[in-house]
């Protein structure tokens, strides 16, 4: 413990002999206010300054000289009096506001009813003659179906053999007429419904 005390010591000794070196050498290059140095730094300070001072007059006196000669041109130049003419106002009317809406997607026109729909018309006729017709036929075979099936007293094998075999035609004849009945409608219904989608509304351009 007594040599780390010792060594530390030491090193304090040295520290504070280094400190007092550094305040000896700052000391040194402090200059003294009355030395011929510091006399040379303040003439050389104040000269500078005038320098400064004199090229901040010349400037000064440049600039009112250009003043002068842009006031000159100023004068020079003539006024001149530019008078606008009033705009006329435009006149509108029906037409002509309607075409102020019309471009390549918008073309305003009057709106012709198409011929389209008389031959819609005359289909839808031509389909309910057809439904009647239809009903007629299911009719007439409703009665024919219901006449063969009525069974007569006293009907021998042969005979009812026979009935049996005109019911068994009488439906086949109404399954085919059924089937033509919905392939026919199917069709005409395909007819109307182009004809519906494919109706144009004429339109005429307003002149």
């Amino acid at each position: 413990l007594r040599s780390i005390d010792e060594q530390f010591d030491k090193l304090y000794e040295e520290y504070n002999e280094t400190e007092d070196e550094n305040e000896v050498e700052a000391e040194e290059f402090l200059l003294d206010p009355s030395s011929d140095r510091m006399k040379m730094l303040v003439e050389d300070f104040k000269k500078k300054r005038m320098e400064l001072v004199l090229q901040k007059d010349v400037l000064s006196q440049c600039y009112p000289e250009t003043n002068d000669e842009a006031l000159e041109v100023d004068e020079q130049m003539e006024k001149i009096t530019i008078i606008c003419p009033k705009k006329k106002k435009i006149k509108w009317d029906c037409e002509t506001a309607v075409s102020a809406y019309s471009n390549i997607y918008n073309r305003p026109a009057v709106i012709v009813d198409s011929s389209r729909k008389q031959k819609l018309k005359s289909v839808l006729r031509q389909i309910e003659k057809m439904d009647y017709s239809v009903q007629s036929g299911t009719k007439s075979a409703i009665s024919r179906v219901s006449s063969a099936t009525m069974k007569r007293r006293g009907e021998t094998a042969e005979e009812r053999k026979a009935r049996k075999a005109s019911i068994k035609m009488i439906r086949a004849e109404r399954r085919a007429e059924k089937k033509c009945n919905k392939l026919t409608f199917k069709e005409e219904r395909k007819k109307a419904a182009s004809c519906c989608h494919g109706s144009i509304i004429r339109m005429m351009p307003i002149v």
